[in-house]
């Protein structure tokens, strides 16, 4: 029996499995929980870099001194593993240059400069009806709208379905598991639109192909899981609650959490019929798939003891 083969008798008895290792920290998210998610405020400037995610970086097709609205194009992916980016404002494009970007130390990026008039005008944004597109026209939305995967390492989300779709997936695992001690974004967006993390689950599997979906969530997440559990009364997406304890929500971690075999080494969650999205990134399909929305915000969690008020931002 191969991998594959194997994966589909395990999926289907859907139970929490055992991972060996791991440790148990201190949770520490509730202050940040307290709060609603809350908007950030639009600064004068934006500095939007070009490669956001794992690829090529995009190709700017506006220019300096341009109007340009919110949600508006303002550069065209570029190859497979690139990505569109799009305005998460109104304004004039100030310059398109190269700038420093957190995370990449000293080392410059190209980013267009975006000068906010403060107005947040948006552009008309088209709201087909998506029950009668394909899977292939559903996988196109998700790379026209820029999304990439919003758990951390940032690979161009439509890529990764497209190879799901080549391999052949039986099950989707829509990743709510957010172990670290501090961080709360997942949970708290689950907590406030777990209908919307639903519906874009929904979507994933309509376009992946995959016989099933499971969200996987801790056990002690107990305001998101009261919301999941209304939200999935009319749904056949599954849910698995899962015990607490780091790092179980790795990708290879929940996997094994969720169907009790492993990832090898020298190979990829698809290679034994699996795929994991984010929750997160769940949301932000939902929002393109469904009001026509790109991507151009994620929910971030901002707390530590010198903030008097930890919350998640959008």
């Amino acid at each position: 029996m191969n991998q594959l083969q194997h994966s589909r008798k395990i999926a289907r008895k859907l139970r929490a499995h055992r991972i060996f290792g791991g440790i148990k920290p201190l949770a520490l998210k509730a202050r940040s929980l307290r709060s609603r998610i809350m908007p950030a405020p639009i600064p004068e400037m934006l500095i939007l870099p070009l490669l956001q995610h794992q690829g090529s970086p995009a190709a700017p097709i506006v220019n300096v001194g341009d109007q340009v609205l919110k949600y508006q194009l303002l550069a065209a992916a570029e190859g497979p593993l690139s990505v569109p980016v799009h305005a998460p404002t109104s304004g004039e494009i100030a310059a398109i240059t190269d700038a420093p970007v957190p995370g990449h130390g000293k080392q410059s990026q190209r980013c267009i400069l975006l000068r906010a008039d403060g107005v947040d005008n948006a552009i008309a944004l088209l709201l087909p009806d998506h029950r009668a597109l394909s899977h292939w026209q559903l996988l196109e939305r998700v790379n026209a709208a820029g999304i990439c995967g919003l758990a951390g390492a940032g690979f161009p989300t439509a890529e990764k379905l497209r190879s799901s779709i080549e391999r052949g997936i039986e099950l989707l695992i829509i990743n709510g598991a957010e172990c670290e001690p501090y961080i709360s974004a997942d949970e708290a967006l689950i907590r406030e639109r777990a209908a919307a993390v639903v519906s874009g689950a929904e979507i994933l599997q309509s376009i992946c192909l995959a016989d099933r979906c499971v969200i996987a969530i801790e056990q002690d997440k107990h305001d998101a899981l009261k919301q999941l559990r209304h939200s999935l009364e009319s749904s056949s997406v599954e849910l698995l609650e899962l015990p607490t304890k780091y790092p179980i929500g790795g990708e290879k971690q929940i996997i094994q959490a969720v169907t009790g075999l492993e990832v090898p080494h020298d190979a990829l969650p698809m290679d034994i019929g699996v795929l994991v999205q984010n929750a997160g990134t769940a949301y932000a399909v939902h929002d393109a798939i469904t009001e026509g929305k790109p991507c151009i915000s994620r929910i971030t969690t901002l707390t530590g003891t010198p903030l008097q008020t930890p919350k998640n931002f959008e």
